[in-house]
């Protein structure tokens, strides 16, 4: 059990609670005013989807916790002192912090593998919310690392919560249209991901993604009552597995090419 402890920075929005274990979340609940709508439990249960896939692939997200507060059941992401956002709502990097960006992926290789990880994992879930604000910042040794938040758009859930037709996993003949101004738009913006590795590495880190969807069992087995049917959990199952076949019968290069916006060979 916790105890919100008061109004959160975000837009006035978030309730802040601290653990029992002396840690503090920002945490979203099911009566999320950004939204006002009933449907937004179904929006903390891709948050949990995407942090479950999100620790099997090392992408470096936050702690997040399912956080029981007197009134409902939240998702939580942990709060910690020097982590902020990226930038704010202008949603555009100086050239400055642009390049403090890059040099921290070029003096770790960590940081570098971590980002295309992330990058890879934004279109196999499909997200379309990966914009600034929701990226932190931190200084690690003098350099600049960052870690990823904010994922209830992935798995086919748009904006618009209230019109079933925008919202599920589309066909991927529709979804694979979407990757470079939706998915990948965050990674193509700022060309990092050409700039900072080969193609043979990305290649090589496309490869090693954890894609398995026999994780969903898991998943159902624990994910909160009420946040998610288990017909809806079935139907992201399905459709994530049938997006997930699709892309791995394309040629790697064109993944590149959509991802990164890599130049393909002529054939």
């Amino acid at each position: 059990m916790t105890c919100p402890t008061g109004v959160g920075s975000l837009l006035g929005l978030l309730i802040c609670a601290r653990t029992d274990d002396g840690r503090e979340f920002a945490v979203k609940t099911s009566d999320w005013p950004m939204h006002g709508c009933r449907n937004f439990r179904i929006r903390l249960a891709v948050e949990f989807v995407y942090y479950a896939y999100a620790r099997e692939n090392h992408v470096p997200t936050p702690e997040a916790r399912v956080l029981e507060l007197p009134n409902d059941v939240g998702w939580g992401t942990e709060i910690l002192p020097g982590r902020v956002q990226l930038t704010g709502r202008d949603m555009t990097l100086t050239e400055a912090e642009r390049e403090a960006v890059k040099v921290g992926f070029l003096s770790s290789r960590d940081a570098r593998d971590e980002f295309l990880r992330l990058s890879f994992l934004d279109v196999l879930l499909l997200n379309q919310d990966r914009t600034e604000p929701n990226v932190l910042k931190q200084q690690v040794e003098g350099a600049t690392r960052l870690s990823f938040i904010d994922h209830e758009q992935s798995l086919g859930w748009r904006s618009n919560i209230e019109v079933p037709a925008e919202n599920g996993i589309k066909s991927p003949e529709i979804e694979v249209l979407r990757i470079a101004d939706r998915y990948a738009r965050f990674g193509r913006k700022y060309g990092w991901g050409l700039q900072i590795s080969t193609g043979e590495e990305r290649r090589t880190i496309f490869q090693g993604m954890k894609c398995d969807p026999s994780l969903f069992d898991e998943i159902g087995a624990n994910i909160p009552d009420g946040w998610l049917s288990p017909e809806s959990l079935q139907d992201m199952r399905v459709g994530l597995g049938n997006w997930w076949a699709y892309l791995e019968r394309k040629p790697y290069e064109e993944i590149d090419q959509l991802i990164f916006g890599a130049s393909v060979a002529p054939q």
